[in-house]
């Protein structure tokens, strides 16, 4: 018993250590990058890669979403990186920045493009920049341990004096990809386009290269500010852009629910009941069942005594007659036909509906007119 347990794990052993034998001899580690989707501020803020790079080679960076003056205080060896073409800055915002330019501040934004008319008073008109031709054109440069070169496109920007540049990519006729002027005691860097600098370009190294050659006179002389939206639209310009495909679908659900309620539409509370009159309804149920138990001369009678006892009181002349004389006498009190009356007063056979009817509504009538 003891050597068939022996055997048993000797086996199991045996097959353990093949098994490992075999995935160790075929199988081996691997490691692989992927890219995840952004989260956080990286999400919303495409200059939130540069940030970080800014601070981890010990400069001070900060990120903002509009250009507000005040809270940025800005000093003179700081840098200002408007990653948009800057829109809806007022006049005395614009001179603010031509004077710190001034006392020694960098601005660095992309061209101006076709979005800003030539008689617009803007950033670019009081440095003297224009917007160029509209097709998008490339720069082409060699990044340093790069075998292939890579290029900078967007759209290129004229100069209104050459002078004021210290260096310029391009020429008069086609215009400028890249150029840096200096305005007083500071410096205005401008780009066709400033989009290598967003967090999924700033990875290649042309992007970075060139990133730092902007950014290379400004370190280590103030704080960074990065200005990641000066054209933010209104918000409720967003909605109507991005936001159509949520509220078309809520239009239309609303639309058929209140098709589909409509039939309930109504008051909010019910109709009061009407006053009901319980006696007449009566007396008219009880006038009703002797009519049809073939007791209408009964109810005949009861209106002619009515009738008569009110001519009595009001005309005891007239009720003293009778016949025909009583007969002219009423038809001229009442201005009604005699023919009436006498069928009124002596109706006949009453088995009649109508004959029943005509006679009661007579008496009413007659005695109405007293």
């Amino acid at each position: 018993m003891k050597t068939k347990k022996l055997l048993i794990s000797l086996l199991v052993l045996v097959v353990a250590g093949l098994c490992t034998w075999y995935f160790l001899a075929n199988y081996k580690r691997v490691s692989h990058d992927r890219d995840l989707p952004m989260q956080g501020e990286a999400r919303y803020n495409p200059l939130y890669a540069l940030k970080l790079s800014l601070r981890a080679m010990g400069q001070k960076a900060d990120s903002h979403a509009l250009v507000d003056l005040k809270s940025m205080q800005l000093k003179s060896g700081d840098t200002l990186l408007l990653y948009s073409a800057p829109s809806g800055l007022s006049e005395s915002q614009l001179d603010e920045l031509i004077e710190w330019i001034e006392g020694g501040g960098h601005l660095i934004l992309r061209s101006p493009g076709e979005t800003f008319l030539d008689d617009d008073v803007t950033l670019y008109t009081k440095l003297g920049v224009s917007s160029g031709d509209s097709d998008e054109e490339c720069l082409s440069y060699m990044p340093l341990n790069e075998k292939k070169p890579d290029v900078l496109c967007g759209e290129r920007f004229f100069v209104e004096d050459l002078e004021w540049y210290s260096w310029l990519h391009g020429d008069e006729q086609h215009g400028y990809s890249l150029g840096r002027m200096t305005w007083g005691d500071g410096t205005v860097t401008i780009a066709s386009n400033l989009e290598f600098l967003a967090n999924e370009h700033l990875k290649e190294n042309g992007a970075r290269q060139l990133g730092y050659q902007l950014l290379a006179n400004s370190i280590g002389k103030g704080r960074f500010h990065l200005v990641y939206s000066t054209d933010m639209e209104p918000f409720w310009l967003l909605l109507l852009k991005h936001g159509w495909s949520l509220l078309v679908p809520l239009f239309i659900l609303l639309a058929a629910w209140l098709i589909y309620r409509s039939q309930r539409f109504g008051p909010l509370q019910a109709s009061p009941n009407q006053d009901r009159r319980a006696l007449l309804e009566h007396i008219s149920a009880t006038g009703e069942y002797m009519f049809h138990r073939h007791l209408a001369h009964e109810l005949h009678l009861a209106v002619l005594a009515l009738f008569n006892s009110k001519l009595r009181r009001r005309d005891p002349l007239t009720a003293a007659l009778s016949g025909e004389a009583q007969i002219q006498a009423l038809a001229e009190r009442t201005k009604m036909d005699p023919q009436k009356i006498r069928q009124a007063l002596k109706p006949g056979t009453l088995s009649q509906k109508e004959n029943f009817f005509h006679s009661v509504a007579t008496l009413i009538q007659l005695r109405n007119q007293l």
